[in-house]
């Protein structure tokens, strides 16, 4: 007996048997042949539907944010959890759409870049620090 034809007996009878499960759910058989084009579908829509944004080259560097709403939120927060005589906050309140407006260039921009003498500094003193 050739070891080929076992092989081919198996996968005809896995077949079979697979062909027998399809035809008894067919609902499942059509979901199964249906889902992979109607996905596909919605992603191409999607893509044909939506306008791209597009953003000019540009360096983020020298980007200049106000921290003191934010601050201010962090120390209203933080004050209840201190004890009676450390109050860090007058009691004022933070205009969110101030705070908002603040981190608009962040939002609507692509994020900042660091520049490369900034990551060098800091190697260099994670190298002293570890004294390598």
């Amino acid at each position: 007996m050739v070891c080929g034809s076992h092989g081919v007996r198996q996968l005809g009878a896995v077949l079979r048997k697979n062909a027998l499960v399809k035809r008894r759910n067919l609902k499942l058989t059509f979901c199964e042949l249906l889902s992979p084009p109607l996905f596909i579908g919605i992603l191409v829509l999607g893509y044909f539907l939506t306008d791209p944004d597009y953003f000019t080259a540009a360096i983020y560097v020298r980007l200049q944010v106000s921290l003191n709403p934010l601050l201010q939120i962090l120390f209203d927060v933080v004050s209840p959890l201190l004890p009676s005589g450390l109050a860090l906050s007058d009691g004022g309140s933070v205009d969110l759409f101030d705070l908002r407006d603040n981190f608009l260039p962040l939002i609507d921009g692509p994020l900042p870049a660091l520049p490369v003498e900034l990551f060098g500094a800091v190697g260099q003193a994670a190298r002293e620090t570890l004294g390598s």
